[in-house]
């Protein structure tokens, strides 16, 4: 999310510095290993790409941080609903099924969430689920009004911001 969010909001500048760190996160490893595969074959493991990959996010989270340009504030806002909305239906999957799993097991029944089942929940499972679906979309809710708000401040002028404000005398 947040490299799509950085896309979104970038600077040219700010592009190419988490192209770079993505490419360097994955070339490096590539290039490494086939230079000495022949000698001792295959040897990389994901863990000594951490040092690279943290680079990531922590680069595309300082670029969210400076907002999204001038240029491109639609992009940023429509960027951020779609993520919102996919961030939501993946996390309400993903709960259905760890539901699932321990309700019924992994090969159990698509519709557990009513009959007789082998272990139940303390409260019903359909009840677990509309709640955490209301938690997770107020959750998106409240991080997508935040990039609304953002939006807002960034295509508003310095006139019209006072303007708002309702401060006279100050044109």
């Amino acid at each position: 999310c947040l490299i799509v969010f950085a896309v979104a909001a970038a600077s040219p500048r700010g592009l190419v510095g988490v192209g770079m760190t993505i490419a360097i996160t994955y070339v490096v490893p590539i290039v490494i290993e086939s230079v000495r595969a022949s000698a001792n074959g295959l040897v990389w493991h994901g863990r000594y790409t951490m040092p690279f990959a943290v680079g990531i996010p922590i680069l595309a989270g300082m670029v969210c941080a400076r907002g999204p340009t001038r240029e491109a504030p639609w992009h940023f806002t429509r960027v951020a609903w779609v993520l919102g909305t996919v961030f939501v239906v993946a996390q309400v999957l993903a709960f259905a099924q760890a539901m699932r799993r321990y309700i019924v097991g992994a090969n159990g029944r698509v519709w557990f969430f009513f009959g007789d089942t082998p272990w139940r929940t303390p409260l019903p499972a359909w009840t677990l689920l509309l709640a955490y679906t209301g938690l997770t979309v107020a959750l998106a809710w409240i991080a997508l009004r935040g990039v609304e708000a953002r939006r807002a401040d960034v295509t508003t002028s310095p006139a019209e911001a006072v303007d708002a404000l309702g401060v006279a005398g100050h044109h």
